[in-house]
């Protein structure tokens, strides 16, 4: 099965050594998953939102989506089963952000469109740090060596 026809794939990540690949489509909201070899889909999956930019746990297990709105959503996969929302300050324009996953997949890292990044906890979606290009509002202005 092809993808979405029409629709340009937004992210593409490999899992399992490399064996799958995983796209995930902007306006459809879809997130699939092909075979290397044999080519094949392996499972096709939606999202609730749109899909700005995405990244994938260590373990293959989750899908962090940012969800052009309210911040980002943490998906398990296969079956795109939303466990949590990380909510970060509304964006002032609605473009893609960056998202991954830090410190061995406990923390998520989130861009926005004012020279702020912010970092949760993967487990309790508290935010744990905010970190500043520029004068922040936050007292916690410090940055943070990450290990991705």
């Amino acid at each position: 099965m092809a993808p979405s026809q029409g629709h340009i794939s937004r992210n593409v990540h490999f899992m399992e050594g490399g064996k799958v690949v995983i796209a995930s489509f902007l306006d459809t909201h879809e997130v699939m998953a092909w075979s290397i070899e044999p080519w094949k889909l392996v499972w096709r999956s939606m999202a609730f939102t749109r899909i700005g930019n995405s990244a994938l746990s260590q373990d293959g297990e989750h899908l962090l989506v940012d969800n052009l709105d309210t911040g980002v959503d943490a998906y398990s996969l296969p079956h795109m089963v939303r466990k949590a929302t990380y909510q970060a300050l509304p964006s002032t324009r609605r473009f893609a952000k960056q998202v991954a996953f830090g410190a061995r997949d406990t923390q998520v890292i989130y861009g926005s469109d004012s020279g702020v990044v912010h970092v949760f906890d993967f487990a309790s979606a508290d935010i744990f740090q905010t970190l500043c290009h520029h004068q922040c509002e936050s007292d916690s202005n410090s940055w943070l060596l990450v290990s991705l």
